[in-house]
């Protein structure tokens, strides 16, 4: 959901066209992976440099999620108790409360509270983000 956003993102700043269907492609284009079009939304100034941080650690943590077949806590994958560092590093707020329920770890609770958080701010940058006219 986070790509998407950011796609989304970059597709509204962009010109209409093919030129910007096929950089944004996932089969082959040159911003189609979820990194480089992180990257590009934050030098076009589209994203904070935070959101571009929490960015890539939840897209470095999901991609070691991908590869693990049999986790049954957050913390049993290899750095993730990094990664969740450095997004606890980032947030403004006190951590999200998971003793409401106890089927869910305090790791777990801080990834999925953070994803959400990030996926509301960027959901409202792409409302934010405008078509200026441009020359074609």
């Amino acid at each position: 959901m986070l790509d998407d956003v950011v796609k989304g993102i970059l597709e509204t700043f962009f010109i209409e066209g093919s030129t910007a269907d096929s950089l944004l492609s996932e089969k082959g284009g040159a911003i189609g992976d979820y990194f480089t079009r992180s990257n590009v939304a934050y030098v076009l100034g589209l994203i904070s440099k935070t959101e571009l941080q929490r960015l890539q650690i939840i897209g470095e943590l999901r991609n070691q999620l991908a590869h693990v077949w049999h986790v049954e806590q957050l913390a049993q994958v290899p750095t993730a108790k990094t990664k969740l560092d450095e997004l606890a590093r980032l947030r403004s707020e006190p951590a999200p409360d998971s003793k409401r329920d106890d089927t869910i770890s305090p790791e777990r609770a801080l990834f999925q509270h953070e994803a959400i958080k990030l996926f509301a701010a960027l959901m409202s940058r792409l409302e934010n983000t405008e078509r200026r006219e441009r020359y074609p």
